[in-house]
């Protein structure tokens, strides 16, 4: 069984402890804020990895996979989450 909650406590000291931020703790720990379904934190956490690695496949990866939606306008990249309803 997976410990999301316990992952981001650790992300979380990680993140606060780093002298630079570090795009790849961003992923991880926008990954654990998804699986729990807390999508504004996951949006903030990618959000903030693709600042720092506009080229991180990780975060692109897991957009696609998640449904999460990458738009870029006029150089500014937002992560949305898009809820898949099936039509009757």
């Amino acid at each position: 069984m997976h410990n999301f909650y316990e992952a981001l406590i650790d992300l979380d000291a990680v993140i606060d402890l780093e002298e630079e931020a570090v795009a790849k703790h961003y992923v991880a720990r926008g990954r654990c804020h998804a699986c729990l379904s807390m999508f504004q934190e996951a949006i903030a956490d990618l959000s903030k990895a693709i600042e720092l690695d506009e080229e991180i496949s990780d975060v692109t990866n897991f957009i696609i996979k998640k449904n999460f939606r990458l738009t870029s306008t006029e150089g500014n990249v937002r992560i949305s989450w898009e809820i898949q309803r099936s039509h009757s």
